[in-house]
């Protein structure tokens, strides 16, 4: 249970107090703002695995079994169904490469073995989460890549897309007593470096444990159709930048160190 509650803790602060996933708007329910689109909001699953370093198999069956549920309960929350799954694993919270390359590899080919790819997506979450560098493909189920955040933060143009799915941009106007220019709707900001888009990125998949969060494949979709990614992403690294490393840091140790502070044993 304790494992739950930190995660529950985890989506409260970055998801839904930050805003940092805009279809996620409490700790139990997920999907909200798509129902216009055929997409019902349902409950959050919380799992967690026992499986060891040396049990991938067990985590797979985990998984698949979680999965399983998610599929035979249905989408719509008002029925009992399952809109998403997170899937702790706690004896992998040390371990970000064997989790973010082999286990994440192993999920890859199960899905596409299964012939599951049109139901579920999987999306990789850990207490050490780096954004891919861009260098290598890291899998599926990561982060979008430094280089491209780069490009969508640094794109401050960039105002989001009108109905048609036109790009709108930023207007200039010009101040009739002084000539000058000015951007309508603009704020001002900081220039982020490399370090910082990198970690903006990865604060957006840091959990408490790591973890698996399994998604419906038309929810996805949809969303990715209602959502604007490159404004979201640009957004959501600059108040992650704002918030700052050390603060952002020092709740997510908080939330991974609940059980000490409750004084509660180890199971």
């Amino acid at each position: 249970l304790i494992v739950e509650e930190r995660q529950k803790a985890w989506v409260q602060r970055l998801l839904v107090n930050l805003g940092i996933c805009p279809f996620t708007k409490s700790v139990t329910t997920s999907g909200q703002g798509l129902r216009d689109l055929g997409v019902p909001s349902g409950k959050i699953a919380y799992h967690t695995s026992d499986a060891t370093l040396h049990q991938p198999y067990l985590l797979m069956a985990d998984t698949w079994q979680a999965i399983d549920e998610m599929i035979q309960a249905g989408p719509d929350g008002e029925d009992g169904g399952v809109s998403s799954i997170l899937l702790a694993a706690p004896a992998f919270d040390d371990e970000l490469d064997m989790w973010a390359g082999p286990v994440f590899a192993l999920l890859e080919t199960g899905v596409l073995a299964a012939q599951a790819s049109s139901q579920v997506g999987v999306v990789c979450f850990h207490p050490r989460y780096a954004t891919p560098d861009g260098t290598t493909w890291p899998g599926f189920g990561h982060m979008h890549s430094v280089p491209r955040l780069e490009a969508w933060v640094a794109d401050d143009q960039y105002a989001g897309k009108d109905e048609q799915g036109n790009i709108i941009r930023k207007k200039k106007i010009k101040l009739k007593k002084t000539g000058a220019e000015l951007e309508t709707g603009s704020t001002t900001t900081t220039s982020l470096s490399t370090e910082d888009v990198a970690a903006g990125g990865a604060w957006q998949r840091r959990t408490p444990h790591a973890t698996i969060n399994v998604l419906r494949a038309d929810q996805l979709e949809m969303a990715e159709s209602r959502r604007d990614t490159p404004l979201l992403y640009r957004r959501n690294i600059r108040k992650l930048m704002e918030i700052g490393n050390h603060k952002l840091l020092s709740d997510l140790e908080k939330e991974r160190d609940m059980r000490r502070n409750r004084n509660e044993p180890t199971p």
